[in-house]
């Protein structure tokens, strides 16, 4: 009941509630982050998910959507000297993929594990990862803006594969392991 999943009726008992895409994400986010979970597990869903998400919005991304994607874009090149607003445009980055499938379910999931996915945003592109990173998010973008479904997969599959080999590299599976021991 605290998280308003079963409703009272007096009377006739227990039902389950009608629950918003935000308590939703948070839970997930909750569970995420008391670190049931390792990155490598994370990120195996979350390149199931993203890379599925990038070939949807290459197919149903509006002009608008496209236009969106280039502002977050746009923001984390002239950002990316300041590593918690370039992590913010980052995360941002993605949501605006996930709104570009015009299907809410697949932002409600991307944002369940999304902000568990923040610190290692903060750390790769503290570390160096920028320009990796946003040469990578211009492929997505390209192949997105010209509506190419595989193309836009295998930039995201990329993509998400170079972000973890930087994070594996530059020690943040380390970090992980040190701090959830901690």
């Amino acid at each position: 009941m605290a998280k308003g999943v079963i409703e009272v009726r007096s009377g006739s008992g227990l039902r389950v509630a009608a629950v918003d895409a935000s308590a939703v994400s948070e839970s997930m986010s909750l569970f995420l982050r008391g670190g049931a979970i390792d990155f490598e597990k994370v990120h195996e869903v979350r390149t199931l998910l993203e890379v599925h998400i990038a070939g949807l919005a290459a197919e149903r991304a509006d002009p608008e959507d496209v236009a969106a994607l280039r502002a977050v874009d746009d923001r984390m090149q002239a950002e990316r000297a300041d590593v918690e607003a370039a992590a913010r445009d980052d995360l941002e980055f993605h949501r605006k993929i996930a709104r570009a499938t015009h299907n809410d379910l697949y932002l409600v999931l991307l944002d369940s594990i999304g902000g568990s996915l923040f610190d290692i945003r903060r750390d790769n592109l503290g570390s160096g990862s920028a320009p990796m990173t946003l040469e990578q998010h211009a492929r997505v973008l390209d192949r997105i803006a010209a509506k190419d479904p595989d193309g836009a997969r295998e930039a995201m599959a990329a993509h998400l594969d170079g972000v973890a080999a930087w994070w594996r590299a530059h020690g943040g599976h380390k970090r992980a392991a040190e701090a959830a021991q901690a």
